[in-house]
């Protein structure tokens, strides 16, 4: 419903700079009157006011109330991180969240919305294209590979952005501007692929593109396996993961700065790894760590917060993902 708070942009206590490992406060409001009161009870409590982040709800945006036709809201703190010990504490730790409500009934005509901010601005006008050539001479080295195998090209598409998916009352996903969204297409009324994702024993997907972090147009990427029934994420490789993968395929050294601003990573079913052993995420078929065999297996693309404007990068700046799926020939 907006942008995101990131660590780009948020408020913490401390000196500015880095803003991991501070305290920080957020305040999921709809009017005025009611997120000033709280923002006065803050710093009566000794919270400074530059460690307090307002998110505006909108009215125009949800129903607003505690009645059971209204809107049921959700705010996701999302990290990316490998798990160490200190994320496990910190996962484990206690957080307060708490429920803000009148003690009398607020009035209808005394609330005052808040404004929601403006939406930061996608895009630079510095492109991707340029990769263009090499992205196709990658796929065709890709293909032929793999002679073994039936090449099949898995169609993606962009990602609806939030006010619209909101609009036309959409599944949204939980997705937010910090990044474009590239997943296989689907139909946007029942949410079900338009293609064959399952993926079989001897089968295998190959994704590929450019990295857009060595590009410079994010901040941090990746490719999410999805079990899209279930909505589960067990695999996640990102753009540190995919440095080198580009160079088995292209007959180029892994330390190539040209092939370092590509990718091309193998996600098979256990026992079944092809090409780069380094470049090989298997996936297996349980319910917490796996996709089930019949279940649609999505590769979901993000790229996250282009430096330059704190949000994700424009649709049309990037080098869309892509993946082709490879079945053995009979």
């Amino acid at each position: 419903m907006g942008d995101t708070i990131n660590n780009q942009v948020i408020h913490v206590s401390g000196n500015e700079g880095n803003s991991f490992l501070k305290d920080v406060v957020f305040v999921l409001a709809a009017h005025q009157n009611v997120e000033r009161q709280v923002r006065v009870a803050l710093y009566l409590a000794g919270y400074p006011d530059k460690m307090i982040n307002t998110y505006v709800i909108s009215p125009n945006l949800v129903r607003l109330g505690v009645e059971s036709e209204k809107d049921t809201l959700t705010f996701v703190l999302r990290m990316a991180s490998e798990m160490t010990p200190a994320l496990q504490k910190y996962i484990l730790s206690a957080k307060s969240l708490f429920r803000i409500s009148p003690t009398n009934p607020i009035p209808p005509s005394d609330f005052r919305p808040l404004r929601l901010p403006d939406l930061r601005v996608r895009g630079t006008g510095r492109t991707e294209v340029a990769f263009l050539p090499l992205v196709d001479l990658l796929g065709q080295a890709i293909i032929d590979a793999y002679p073994g195998y039936d090449a099949h090209p898995i169609f993606t598409v962009n990602w609806y952005e939030g006010y619209n998916c909101i609009e036309n009352g959409q599944n949204c996903f939980g997705d937010n501007r910090d990044t474009p969204y590239i997943i296989p297409s689907f139909d946007p009324v029942t949410c079900k692929p338009n293609q064959d994702l399952t993926l079989s024993e001897g089968e295998f997907y190959v994704a590929y593109g450019v990295n857009h972090t060595a590009s410079g147009k994010a901040t941090y990427s990746n490719i999410s396996v999805i079990g899209w029934d279930k909505k589960s994420s067990p695999l996640v490789i990102d753009n540190k993961g995919m440095v080198g993968s580009a160079s088995y395929y292209l007959g180029l050294s892994p330390f190539n700065p040209i092939a370092n601003k590509l990718y091309a990573v193998v996600f098979a079913r256990p026992g079944n790894c092809v090409g780069p052993p380094n470049h090989c995420l298997e996936v297996g078929y349980d319910c917490v760590n796996g996709v089930g065999a019949d279940e649609p297996m999505v590769l979901a693309f993000r790229a996250y917060l282009e430096p330059e404007t704190n949000v994700g990068p424009a649709y049309s700046e990037i080098v869309i993902d892509r993946i082709i799926k490879f079945k053995p020939k009979h």
